[in-house]
């Protein structure tokens, strides 16, 4: 079942996922400027992705920081995020351990 991601500043539609059973995958709609995994741009610009499978600790992101006319001052951040893939209430226990946790 896909599941779009549209946002502003995402344009024209940057993300859209697909799970199977013990599987997600996501992929890139076209979009400028672009979705990444691991700092990986799943396409090029204006061009549609093949769907990518994600995995827990994987590192997804939308868009680019959009910088304004000082050069400096970022005036739209790019969205990003962990991926924890959660399949049974035994994946949920192990994602809870402390040594798990991280931060983007």
């Amino acid at each position: 079942m896909p599941v779009p991601f549209p946002a502003l500043y995402l344009y024209p539609l940057n993300g859209c996922s697909h799970f199977s059973p013990f599987q997600i995958f996501i992929r890139d709609l076209k979009s400028y400027n672009g979705t990444f995994i691991n700092g990986e741009r799943l396409s090029q610009e204006g061009l549609e992705s093949e769907p990518f499978g994600l995995k827990s600790n994987d590192i997804g992101e939308l868009g680019i920081d959009i910088v304004g006319g000082d050069n400096k001052t970022i005036v739209y951040h790019k969205v990003a995020a962990r991926v924890v893939c959660i399949f049974s209430e035994q994946d949920a226990l192990v994602e809870k351990l402390p040594h798990r946790q991280s931060s983007l």
